[in-house]
Order: structure tokens, then sequence, then C-alpha cells
């Protein structure tokens, strides 16, 4: 089997035999959100037009703080 580390991106290879192979692990693990989780985002109800808006012209200026800051002696 050939893998690459996914923090310093080396490729390597391994023989691994047969009844221990999980082909399992060449799917992404499911991470389903929790009860607490839903329950919490279905209260929050749909992300309106606006909202999206708001957040794009949010974006726009997060950068425009931290250039400021850093001017300022």
């Amino acid at each position: 089997m050939r893998y690459r580390c996914a923090r310093c991106k080396r490729i390597g290879e391994r023989l691994i035999q047969e009844e221990r192979w999980d082909p399992s692990v060449l799917r992404p693990a499911h991470r389903g959100m929790s009860g607490a989780d839903l329950r919490r985002f279905a209260g929050m109800g749909e992300i309106t037009a606006e909202e999206v808006i708001d957040f794009h012209y949010a974006l726009d200026h997060l950068g425009e703080d931290i250039e400021e800051e850093a001017r300022q002696p």
C-alpha cells in the first residue's frame, strides 16, 4: 500500500497482510452531528440572503482592521 502523510506530505509504502487490511481506511471518516448540535442548528433557521451579504462585506473589511492595528504605534 502506498500512502502520503497528511502532515509532511512524504510518500511511503508498506506491505499489509490481507487479513489485516481494512478497506474503510480509504473512505473519509463519517462525522455526524450530535443531537445537541442538530437542535441548535434547527433553532437558528435557514441562512438568509441578507446574512450571506453581511458575511461577504464582513470578510472584505476583516483585513482592514488588522492593517489598521499594525499601523498604530
